[in-house]
């Protein structure tokens, strides 16, 4: 073998390895790409579903918190199915709107879940929200650190909307948590224990009455904001994000929207309102 043979084939790894490198960044990039695009496309599912059914938009954000915390409760960081799952599970109301009073959730979960099956990566996320009225996998026991992670998901999202209904429906959240430790198919107690927990934080909210101006993301609407003529805008309970404050001042800036507006939000943001001269407040 020549010198200049030996120089080409010492340079040979080094080229492979570079090639590799490219592919696995090119690889990473077109993964990236589609988290966007997908996260890009259910963010406008979301907008849509708020911009025809207020209630259901309220829903969703209330369920996603609920999703949220709960995961994080008993040990496991909210997986990308189960997030996609809660922020879909109400996209029915898209096309059904008027049923979300109508108690048909079964039957709305089913829909939802074959409206997202045929999509790619989504069958997990369907599988999560076609269950989410189904009791978790018989014999599996209390503790869901064993269960499969489909199960765990569908469990969560399950005792979520459940008690997001009871709560919308009247009940307080100890009622709420009562009457679904009580049903003929409770959650585990790893999860009842959770919400309990989020009993307490939900009790830190008091309410203070704030303009159009003053909407920030992370308040709770203590009642619904209509226009002056009448439109609901957002439902009471809804959780104000980014679109829903825009959504809002632009209705007040072309038709007018009544104010103050009543909202629930943190003890500790409150102290900041009141500090600052913004907000009036009463009992939470």
């Amino acid at each position: 073998m020549s010198y200049q043979d030996g120089q080409r084939a010492g340079a040979e790894p080094v080229a492979s390895d570079a090639l590799e490198d490219q592919v696995t960044q090119l690889a990473q990039a077109e993964r990236d790409l589609l988290d966007s695009t997908l996260n890009g496309i259910v963010g406008l599912l979301t907008d849509v579903l708020g911009l025809v059914s207020v209630a259901a938009y309220g829903r969703t954000q209330r369920v996603e918190t609920l999703v949220n915390h709960l995961s994080t409760a008993v040990g496991r960081p909210v997986p990308w199915d189960l997030a996609l799952a809660a922020k879909l599970s109400q996209l029915v109301y898209v096309v059904v709107h008027d049923e979300l009073e109508g108690g048909a959730g079964a039957h709305a979960a089913e829909v939802a879940a074959g409206l997202l099956v045929n999509i790619p990566r989504m069958d997990r996320v369907a599988s999560i929200i076609g269950h989410q009225h189904d009791p978790g996998p018989v014999g599996e026991g209390q503790d869901v650190q064993h269960w499969p992670n489909q199960a765990v998901s569908a469990e969560i999202l399950r005792l979520a909307v459940a008690f997001d209904g009871l709560t919308v429906a009247g009940a307080s959240p100890r009622e709420a948590h009562g009457l679904i430790a009580g049903s003929p198919t409770p959650p585990p107690r790893m999860l009842l224990d959770a919400l309990s927990a989020l009993h307490l934080d939900a009790l830190a909210l008091v309410e203070a009455s704030v303009t159009v101006r003053q909407l920030a993301p992370g308040m709770h609407l203590a009642n619904d904001v209509v226009t002056t003529s009448g439109l609901k805008l957002a439902a009471a309970g809804t959780m104000l994000n980014g679109a829903m404050i825009g959504r809002i001042r632009s209705f007040k800036a072309r038709v007018g929207v009544p104010e103050p507006i009543e909202v629930r939000v943190p003890e500790t943001r409150m102290h900041q309102l009141e500090s600052s001269g913004q907000a009036g407040a009463g009992a939470g």
